[in-house]
Order: structure tokens, then sequence, then C-alpha cells
């Protein structure tokens, strides 16, 4: 079974829906069973080499970006890969958590 294809937040959104993923996690460290682990490269460490064991740690889904994604030869449904998924992570995890920043005062203070 391949893996799903992607091209839209709103699929990302559905495809995390139809595993009732219960979270959004970027680090298989600190994830917890029933959440979907969310993987793009880095600069030093791709961590789309650890969604197998993701998955094996009880991940109902995960999500990774498309680019270079080949090299892993991913075959299983619960994983989708999205172009773009480093830029889109944010308004993904916005919309999963039903936009948790239109609900509280956000503040921030900037400056050298």
């Amino acid at each position: 079974m391949a893996c799903t294809s992607l091209l839209t937040t709103d699929d990302a959104l559905a495809f995390l829906r139809a595993r009732n993923a219960t979270g959004l996690c970027s680090d298989t460290r600190r994830m917890r069973m029933g959440e979907a682990f969310i993987a793009w490269p880095g600069l030093a460490v791709d961590p789309r080499r650890h969604v197998q064991a993701a998955l094996l740690d009880g991940a109902s889904a995960c999500l990774v970006d498309a680019d270079g994604v080949g090299e892993f030869r991913f075959d299983d449904p619960r994983i989708a890969v999205l172009p773009g998924l480093k830029l889109a992570a944010g308004a993904i995890a916005d919309r999963f958590y039903d936009a948790p920043s239109a609900r509280v005062d956000v503040a921030a203070v900037t400056g050298t």
C-alpha cells in the first residue's frame, strides 16, 4: 500500500482527521500514542528517518515533506506526503487545534 500524496493544507487536515490524530508532534522522543508525527528535512538531521519508529511507537499518522522523500521509500497508508510542509506546518497546526491564538491575547516583545 502506497503512502498518500497531498496537495493542500485542507488535504493534510482531512488526512489527519481521517487517521484520528489526537495531536501533532515533530519530535518522536516527545510523541504520545495517537498523535501524528510531522517531519520535514532539517539542516543537520532529517526526522523523516524516524517515521517507521514513530508508527511502531503508536503514531496514528505521519505527515512528511515531499522534498527528497523518494529516498525513504515509504509504503504505508498511514504516511502522507505534502510539498512545502515546513512552511505549511503552522497553518496546519492552527487549524488542527481550532485557532488557539484567536482565543487568547498574544503579545510580543522585540528588540536587540
